[in-house]
């Protein structure tokens, strides 16, 4: 089986990197609290959690290099835990330090993929 191109896959990283944070430049700071349309979470836990998710993808990855698979709670227990979560954390932090964790995820995720044998 062919390995995926690590140089594409670090660039499609970087271009994501760089639209989350034309997307998170481009938000007022009177909308931060606002709910989205449809949604019952404000902009800035949506934002928390795209950041979070990020560190949520770079666990799997590390889980599926030890042969561990995904955990599969029931699914509305994960969603109330996920919003939960999600809230909770968004509510502690700045528009600053969301951006802060998805760099440090974002660099957590390139070393991962460079670290990555053609073996595995």
């Amino acid at each position: 089986m062919e390995s995926p191109n690590r140089a594409v896959i670090a660039q499609q990283l970087e271009s994501t990197k760089a639209s989350f944070h034309q997307l998170m430049a481009t938000v007022p700071a009177q909308a931060w609290r606002r709910r989205g349309p449809g949604s019952a979470w404000t902009v800035k836990e949506e934002l928390w959690h795209i950041a979070w998710g990020a560190q949520f993808m770079l666990d799997l990855i590390k889980n599926a290099r030890r042969g561990i698979g995904l955990p599969q709670p029931p699914m509305a227990f994960a969603d109330w835990l996920n919003a939960l979560y999600a809230r909770s954390r968004a509510a502690l932090v700045s528009r600053a330090g969301i951006g802060a964790k998805y760099d440090r995820v974002h660099t957590a995720l390139l070393n991962e993929l460079d670290s990555i044998r053609d073996d595995e």
